[in-house]
């Protein structure tokens, strides 16, 4: 490209002349005209071009999605990151020096569980875990105010999510259902199994980012994802596994409570629902061990969903 003729001009601010091709003052430096700039691209197009080649937009990048007529599914590398899993929470809990690991582990989630349904029933929790191998989530008595906030705020966001008919389902359900177990026996019933469940619904959401890449979509990050999850669910089928089928677990169980309490499933069958810890044992395997398809639905439908 030719660049325009021009003169020899004087700076304007100190008179040194320059020559016709000089942007800028040899002695002053002074500005004496802008370079052409470079032509862009849809310029040298012609406009039905330009339309034409236009680059199209990335499409979103989702880490395990599958491909093909298939459509959108979990795919080999998101159950290749929950096995990988599984194999180091199978190593994990067979090393005795990783005892007490596994066992904090389990308490942290256990005891967080508890103490969510006891503020959801309007009864303050706070969980108690200490390094002697005891743990525990101490409920103080059911307040009327929280209670009824709880509820109230359930109500609100069931409003607020009045655009999405899911969302306002689940919440309007939820926001019924509170006080109405709340102000019944079914709150105690609830605390006690909201340890074990907690493990599960811990289990599951981790189980769900191993298959969906987690934050980052790092490797290490997954495979972390897959192993606290078969830690937490493995956990449960088997003490609830023992509890059927072994009387020396069922025994175990009896005598290992933390602080000298009684054992959640025992309190369970003794106080509050008057059936055989078998039943509740059988009741909750089948919990545990449909956590995992719930956990590879919830994959495939958030894998579907980013596929849009």
């Amino acid at each position: 490209m030719n660049l325009p003729h021009t003169q020899p001009m004087p700076c304007p601010r100190c008179g040194t002349i320059n020559g016709e091709d000089s942007y800028s003052c040899r002695l002053c430096s002074e500005v004496l005209r802008k370079r052409p700039t470079e032509p862009s691209l849809a310029s040298l197009l012609d406009p039905g071009e330009a339309t034409h080649h236009s680059i199209p937009k990335a499409r979103p990048h989702m880490v395990g999605a599958g491909s093909g007529a298939g459509g959108i599914g979990l795919g080999k590398e998101g159950y290749a990151y929950a096995g990988v899993g599984l194999a180091l929470a199978i190593l994990i809990h067979f090393i005795p020096i990783l005892g007490y690991f596994n066992w904090f582990l389990s308490a942290l989630f256990h005891e967080t569980g508890h103490c969510v349904f006891a503020w959801a029933m309007g009864q303050p929790a706070f969980p108690a875990i200490s390094l002697g191998g005891h743990a525990a989530a101490v409920h103080q008595g059911q307040s009327l105010f929280l209670t009824l906030a709880i509820c109230a705020g359930l109500g609100f966001a069931a409003w607020n999510a009045r655009g999405h008919r899911g969302c306002l389902l689940g919440l309007t359900t939820l926001a019924i259902l509170q006080p109405l177990l709340a102000f019944s026996g079914a709150k105690e019933v609830l605390f006690l199994l909201g340890g074990h469940l907690g493990e599960l619904a811990f289990g599951a959401i981790f189980l769900w980012r191993a298959f969906t890449g987690g934050f980052t979509a790092n490797k290490l990050e997954r495979v972390l994802y897959g192993t606290l999850a078969c830690h937490l669910i493995g956990e449960n089928v088997l003490l609830c596994g023992g509890l059927l089928f072994s009387q020396a677990a069922r025994l175990e169980y009896a005598g290992n409570g933390s602080f000298g309490l009684t054992n959640d499933f025992l309190r369970l069958t003794n106080d509050q629902l008057g059936v055989s810890l078998g039943t509740v044992a059988f009741a909750m395997l089948v919990v545990s061990l449909l956590t995992v398809p719930l956990a590879c639905w919830m994959g495939h439908r958030s894998l579907a969903h980013a596929g849009r």
